[in-house]
């Protein structure tokens, strides 16, 4: 089963947390805004800023509307350079020091985007996760047995633990779609769909 970076390394600097945070809207910005929500939607709308504070808490980070058809978006951009990219970190405990619900718990949007950066930030491998059909499939297989899925906790002040899932395990039982993007200055092809 793929371990995640930080248990691997066991170091993690206080502000790890806002450094992933900066690099994930920078990502978004660069990649996944003029190649998959400007291509893919008629309109969208990034739900940044206090005015989308109802969003936020419900892991809502992107909508976006063919037609009069809306699709909801809480994405994962993750980026640990040199370390495969082999399994989803799911949480489930947001805080373990305070007992906060992580947001396979909590999280309302239709599709979980979950994109993988590579080590020079010019291609986001991402998967589109029907995250309603993931939420139920995960806490049935937890249910079924409460280590279906390793636990890992991150050794930030609050101690987030994911579970480490399968990209295939997930893949072969919820809907998923597969596909890579490329930094629109650094590549001429940029979507590939598998």
């Amino acid at each position: 089963m793929p371990r995640l970076h930080e248990e691997e390394d066991g170091e993690t600097a206080p502000d790890t947390y806002v450094e992933r945070s900066k690099h994930s809207l920078m990502m978004r910005d660069k990649i996944l805004v003029p190649q998959f929500y400007k291509k893919k939607f008629d309109r969208y709308e990034l739900m940044d800023g206090p005015e989308h504070r109802q969003e936020q808490r419900q892991g809502i980070d992107a909508i976006g509307w063919i037609g009069k058809k809306q699709f909801t978006f809480d994405e994962k951009i993750i980026n640990w350079p040199g370390y495969p990219y082999g399994a989803f970190a799911l949480e489930d405990i947001s805080n373990t020091i305070t007992g906060a619900d992580g947001w396979m718990r909590w999280g309302i949007a239709l599709w979980l985007l979950y994109c993988f950066s590579n080590s020079n930030d010019t291609i986001l491998t991402c998967y589109a996760i029907d995250f309603q059909a993931l939420k139920a499939w995960f806490w049935e297989k937890l249910r079924e047995d409460q280590d279906a899925f390793p636990a890992s906790r991150s050794r930030e002040w609050n101690r987030t633990q994911v579970r480490v899932v399968d990209i295939d395990l997930v893949r072969n039982a919820v809907p998923t779609k597969y596909f890579v993007l490329t930094d629109p200055d650094a590549a001429s092809t940029n979507v590939s769909e598998h």
